[in-house]
């Protein structure tokens, strides 16, 4: 406004939002910013007496930011959408009205409220248990080296191999996309039950389903899986989690010092000769510590997902699944030097974090091996930022794996004439 000042301009809309005057759950911060556009427009009117001004309060459009999920919770309010050239039409109309109001509020026609149990979904794959009814589809992609590039540096046998710490960010984009506007806290009871692996040009089709949210503690529960189609056309359940939304905890008070991770000898380990990752998941800057119990060390940050995706479902991590794929890197090299046998992360209970995002560039890493059996590994991870303040913590996590993964684990570049496989 400032730049058009002296500009004869005749005419400015400010497009607003419902959720400016109506409000909406976990939307405080967008409400009061459109609200903000409210107010503006009626100084800009004062300023301007010669200019027609206009902020429009919009209801959902059809299109943009409204998915198919949020299309369902819209509709189970009785909100219809603003089809597009309706809402094009109206803007016009408003502009050239000289007397109509500063401030109007723009909606879709009313719909019968629909109860969630009763919408329609574009697709149901059923879950592990069978029952196709509580999950409804939020969102799909093609996975593929192509469209996530990333992939090329987690390649495990000679096929490519989406990270578990991957898995993980999709499922908290899902439950994400029907509860806009309210934090990530963390996930319980993760675990994946079966790879994705793509190999040279072939995809995967996945696709995400959420089940309906459930309050504890002031925070939401709210089931997601992982699905893709196995042979002979059967959908199959690949990872599954509980996303947790809400109040971000205050981490506990006896956080580690700073002090702590220290390092002894860090020229001693090299972790990437025993590791299979590829240059974008070397993240291991320096292991500061390993011990018969606890491996320690400083690792990198994740870069923006389209450094690792071409079209990433967000512009930002919700965790970080690079800070996260290293602690698992961390734990595998540990039992890899102490006990010889390579593992892999495959479920934990509990994760929490505690701040907003990860730190920017490097993140310290505690990991704590409670439980080593010859075929299991159960362990506890803490991630903490330069002052030793706990950046998120994962409770028992388990990793499985055996001495003959090692030859998996060599056979670390892709085989591009290899067929896809969901196993």
């Amino acid at each position: 406004l400032d730049g058009v000042a002296d500009d004869p301009i005749r005419a400015i809309a400010l497009f607003s939002s419902s959720t400016g005057r109506l409000g909406r759950r976990g939307q405080c911060d967008y409400a009061a910013a459109n609200e903000v556009l409210n107010k503006l427009a009626r100084w800009l009117a004062a300023q301007r007496p010669g200019c027609r001004i206009a902020s429009i309060n919009w209801g959902p459009w059809e299109g943009g930011m409204v998915t198919p999920e949020l299309r369902r919770v819209f509709e189970s309010e009785g909100v219809g959408l603003i089809p597009l050239q309706a809402g094009a039409e109206f803007l016009l109309a408003e502009w050239s009205c000289s007397d109509a109001a500063i401030e109007s509020m723009v909606f879709g026609p009313s719909l019968k409220a629909v109860p969630p149990s009763e919408l329609q979904t574009d697709r149901s794959p059923g879950t592990s248990s069978g029952d196709k009814s509580t999950l409804d589809l939020v969102w799909t992609r093609t996975v593929s080296i192509e469209t996530h590039p990333i992939l090329e540096s987690h390649v495990l046998d000679g096929r490519a191999v989406v990270p578990f710490s991957v898995h993980l960010e999709w499922l908290a984009h899902a439950a994400m996309h029907g509860q806009p506007g309210i934090s990530f806290v963390g996930w319980d009871d993760a675990q994946v039950l079966q790879g994705i692996k793509v190999s040279g040009d072939s995809k995967v089709e996945l696709s995400a389903v959420a089940g309906r949210p459930a309050k504890s503690e002031g925070n939401l529960h709210i089931p997601v899986e992982l699905h893709s189609e196995a042979a002979g056309g059967r959908d199959r359940a690949l990872s599954r989690a509980t996303v947790v939304l809400g109040q971000r905890p205050r981490a506990e008070a006896d956080s580690r010092p700073p002090d702590l991770l220290l390092s002894s000898n860090p020229s001693l380990w090299r972790p990437y000769d025993r590791l299979f990752h590829g240059e974008q998941l070397q993240a291991i800057e320096r292991i500061t510590k390993l011990t018969d119990r606890v491996i320690e060390a400083v690792v990198r940050t994740a870069p923006s997902p389209s450094h690792w995706f071409v079209e990433p479902l967000r512009t930002s991590w919700l965790a970080d699944p690079l800070a996260i794929d290293a602690a698992f890197q961390l734990a595998v090299f540990w039992s890899m030097e102490k006990r010889g046998v390579p593992v892999l992360p495959t479920r934990f209970r509990r994760y929490r974090q505690y701040a907003p995002s990860f730190p920017r560039t490097m993140v310290r890493v505690a990991v704590e091996v409670l439980m080593a059996s010859e075929i299991k590994l159960r362990v506890q991870i803490e991630w903490l930022d330069d002052a030793g303040n706990l950046v998120a913590r994962l409770d028992d996590g388990e990793f499985v794996g055996d001495v003959g993964m090692a030859n998996a684990f060599r056979r670390n570049r892709l085989v591009r004439s290899a067929p896809v496989m969901v196993s």
